[in-house]
């Protein structure tokens, strides 16, 4: 059995880990792409055109993680060209920061996408 992973050519990002008989490894070849034999973690490695590498971590500056309802908060520090994922929305964020208040109490969730940086997730909660 071989292990492998398989990246994009473009920009070194993985796209598939698994295993699979020796013989069969031919079998997850594909255009754009390259597979390599091995183990990662696609969460937080990428091929960096010379060896697997660690993916940067965005260091996401958050105002507060608990607010009262209509209260602003910010998140800063957000690279140029991240897609931000949160309630009812998304954007891609290019100034690097998102604001955001909510009419109503609960537990909301952010998600931020911008390869190669790891995904990152932070969680806010509003109350009365």
């Amino acid at each position: 059995m071989s292990q492998f992973y398989k990246y994009k050519n473009t920009n070194g990002e993985i796209v598939a880990t698994g295993t699979c008989p020796d013989a069969d490894l031919h079998f997850q070849n594909e255009d754009g792409f390259t597979v390599k034999e091995g183990q990662c973690d696609d969460a937080t490695q990428y091929w960096d055109g010379e060896r697997l590498a660690i993916r940067p971590i965005m260091n996401l500056d958050v105002s507060a993680e608990t607010i009262k309802v209509d209260e602003l908060f910010t998140i800063n520090n957000i690279p140029s060209g991240t897609e931000v994922n949160y309630p009812n929305g998304s954007e891609i964020v290019d100034d690097g920061e998102v604001e955001w208040s909510t009419e109503v109490a609960g537990r909301f969730y952010f998600i931020f996408n911008n390869f190669p940086y790891q995904s990152e997730s932070v969680v806010i909660n509003a109350s009365e």
